[in-house]
């Protein structure tokens, strides 16, 4: 329960003493405040490992072309541009295209996937990608 003291109570650690006393009753407002704050602040430190998934599939019409499959949304979390998404968004699809939060359009290959999981790990082609900031070990989300 002390992890989220910060929500109920702005006392530092340590300078109540020996008794613990009841935390302040909040109001929904400061408590949808404080609930926005820490997901904006998720959303800035994690928000660029995002990247939309763009899927073709061949067209029935003419078994040589190409046609819009749909999309779906994954996370980089490598390095060198693994990714995880859902194996219903890329499965069997002939092109796969991953556009990150800068609006880097790059291909992305298949290296693993397990539709009874319904997960599929794609890995782009190209520069490796800027990962979020690194959790502290104390963050406040």
């Amino acid at each position: 329960m002390s992890d989220l003291r910060w929500l109920t109570d702005p006392t530092p650690e340590g300078a109540r003493g020996d008794a613990e006393a009841p935390a302040p009753a909040l109001s929904d407002d400061q408590l949808l405040d404080a609930y926005s704050d820490a997901v904006t602040r998720a959303v800035e430190r994690v928000g660029p490992a995002v990247v939309k998934i763009e899927v073709t599939q061949r067209s029935r019409r003419d078994p040589s072309g190409e046609r819009p499959g749909g999309s779906g949304s994954g996370f980089l979390f490598t390095p060198d541009g693994l990714a995880i998404t859902n194996s219903h968004v890329v499965d069997d699809r002939p092109k796969l295209e991953a556009e990150t939060a800068e609006g880097d359009r790059l291909r992305v290959e298949i290296i693993g996937d397990d539709p009874a999981t319904d997960t599929s790990r794609p890995r782009r082609r190209g520069r490796p990608h800027k990962q979020p900031q690194e959790a502290e070990a104390d963050a406040e989300f």
